[in-house]
């Protein structure tokens, strides 16, 4: 893993898609690159509100959430690639820390990630 030099800036302002990138910001990765212009809204990592999973998994991988939320909306990349590249970036952020976490996530996002495709 690399040494985590900056991060994007997201603040919560609340809606349907309540977080925002505050400034334009690129995601480095093998699989490619992913630049998310300044302001661009999201809804960070979907997950099901049923309480022993949310307590588990909720408010986790918001950073990698932005690039991969982008990339489907606008197809930057195949799913198959965004997907690689939003299991990548929870590595890079350590959020959430666990692998075994950030495994689970990975294939919830290639389960399930279809229906925002």
């Amino acid at each position: 893993m690399e040494l985590i030099v900056n991060r994007p800036k997201i603040e919560w302002i609340g809606g349907e898609k309540p977080y925002i990138l505050m400034e334009e910001f690129t995601f480095r990765t093998p699989f490619g690159d992913i630049t998310v212009p300044e302001f661009y809204r999201f809804n960070g990592a979907s997950v099901p509100r049923i309480p022993f999973i949310h307590a588990r998994y909720g408010g986790k991988a918001l950073e990698a959430s932005c690039p991969h939320d982008y990339g489907y909306e606008f197809k930057v990349y195949p799913r198959k690639t965004l997907d690689k590249i939003f299991r990548y970036l929870t590595g890079y952020y350590e959020n959430p820390s666990s692998p075994s976490q950030r495994t689970a996530m990975y294939l919830a996002v290639r389960l399930g990630g279809w229906s925002h495709w």
